[in-house]
């Protein structure tokens, strides 16, 4: 899930990433990343799970808490150049 939050009397421009995958290893990781927009890199965590639902809920916990300071959800698709991109407001 992409996530931006967006205050301009402050300079502020940030983003939140979030991802649910399955590792080598067979664990579910849950990796957030997290920073300035437009910057070339942010800082990032990650955490295991057993279970896929496991990582989802966290997913979900994070991205409510996210969304209750301010940020929206995103979307992002290319449009004719790679470095291009469009963003979408998606409503919960």
């Amino acid at each position: 899930m992409y996530l931006e939050r967006h205050e301009p009397d402050q300079n502020m421009h940030r983003f939140y990433v979030t991802d649910v995958y399955r590792d080598m290893l067979g664990a579910w990781i849950f990796l957030r990343r997290w920073g300035r927009v437009g910057a070339r890199e942010g800082q990032s965590r990650t955490v295991s799970f057993e279970t896929q639902h496991e990582a989802k809920q966290a997913e979900t916990t994070v991205c409510k808490a996210k969304a209750r300071r301010g940020y929206q959800r995103l979307s992002l698709w290319a449009r004719g150049e790679q470095s291009s991109f469009a963003l979408e407001i998606i409503e919960p």
